[in-house]
């Protein structure tokens, strides 16, 4: 079975709105063993929702769609569903637990639409509970996936790594995705089982942790680096304290939003001048004089203060140039000096962070960066 799905909704054209829809279904359908070969965005257009529906049906038994359903009879997906089907088509109507708008099957001619609600609450539902029963009644095998995810290294030296699998793959497939300051490699197989599925993902899974393993933080399709060293954190009772300049409090935002993070983070200090710096974390005026806020030295004395002031296992500092303006020669934007105390010992760790993305890139992978060196420092301790 190859599936298509359509959003349909103006609010989505014009960046509204996140559509977490499409992620959701395309996981879903891949779970199933369902082929989803293409997803398409629309708006609230009955003549641009027909033309996309006769662009799907050249390639796909199934489209299924989310939006454009409303309670009442003149919604634009019920009505442009019905037309493009035919008065002929079987019907089944798929109940909301959750909202008014009810959602349907329609079947004619061996195509189907199937048309969720828009509202993330009211479609995951209804796409669990009714439209998968419907699809895996009318498939054979399923699709099993391996999120294998890593930082600390780019997506294009982490490809060439792993080349000669890529260039080889036929089942299971191997597809990289890169972030800002974060990848990974997704390793799926078809099979008639589960089971089957999971043996065919295990061999090459294997491989990809030979040869990248110190790079890989977690594996999972929702795990996070945050989350990761966090709990590594907790589970080895060990205490932090954060100097951030840079970051503005990103970092301790990023670890804060972990349930059960007070148990490893004491404090934060956002310290953006020099005089904080001096005040707050004992970072000497001839180290600033010297060296700059923005060196090796002060994000030493800065991952220093943090740990002693605060009596922390680990003190972190984060100091840098996020831009777009106040860069040099020397020191340009995108430069950005990390330092980590623990142990009695304090480390260093500088970045030039450059490509496109502005000064929201640059405090994004800071973060990241911040967080793959904590990672790193812990399996010393």
């Amino acid at each position: 079975m190859k599936a298509e799905i359509v959003s349909i909704g103006t609010e989505l054209l014009l960046g509204g709105v996140l559509n977490t829809n499409a992620r959701y279904l395309a996981r879903k359908l891949a779970e199933l063993g369902v082929d989803a070969e293409r997803q398409t965005t629309v708006g609230d257009n009955p003549g641009r929702v027909a033309e996309v529906f006769a662009e799907a049906f050249r390639r796909a038994d199934v489209v299924i769609t989310t939006g454009g359903l409303g309670d009442t009879n003149d919604d634009i997906t019920r009505a442009s569903a019905e037309d493009f089907m035919g008065g002929g088509a079987g019907r089944t109507i798929l109940p909301n637990r959750r909202g008014y708008a009810e959602g349907f099957i329609l079947e004619s001619g061996g195509k189907a639409i199937i048309a969720l609600p828009g509202p993330p609450n009211e479609c995951e539902p209804m796409f669990a509970n009714g439209a998968a029963p419907w699809i895996r009644a009318r498939v054979s095998g399923t699709i099993r996936s391996r999120t294998i995810r890593l930082c600390g290294i780019g997506e294009s030296s982490a490809a060439r790594a792993i080349a000669d699998i890529l260039d080889s793959q036929s089942n299971p497939t191997v597809a990289p995705y890169a972030g800002r300051a974060e990848m990974y490699f997704r390793v799926s197989a078809k099979a008639g089982s589960a089971a089957e599925a999971d043996a065919l993902t295990a061999p090459v899974a294997d491989e990809i942790y030979r040869r990248l393993g110190e790079y890989v933080y977690a594996e999972g399709e929702d795990a996070t680096l945050a989350g990761t060293v966090t709990a590594e954190l907790l589970r080895r009772s060990l205490t932090i304290a954060l100097a951030e300049s840079c970051t503005g409090g990103l970092l301790s935002s990023a670890i804060t939003d972990i349930p059960g993070a007070s148990g490893t983070l004491l404090e934060c200090a956002v310290t953006y001048s020099n005089d904080a710096k001096i005040r707050r974390l004992g970072v000497p005026a001839e180290t600033l004089a010297r060296f700059g806020a923005v060196s090796a030295e002060t994000a030493s004395a800065m991952a220093e203060g943090a740990a002693k002031r605060s009596g922390a296992d680990i003190g972190v500092s984060v100091t840098g140039i996020a831009g777009p303006g106040g860069g040099s020669p020397e020191k340009p934007v995108g430069l950005v000096w990390f330092g980590i105390r623990y142990n009695g010992v304090t480390r260093t760790e500088g970045r030039l962070f450059g490509g496109t993305g502005g000064r929201e890139a640059v405090r994004a992978r800071a973060v990241s960066t911040a967080l793959d060196i904590i990672r790193r420092s812990i399996k010393e301790i």
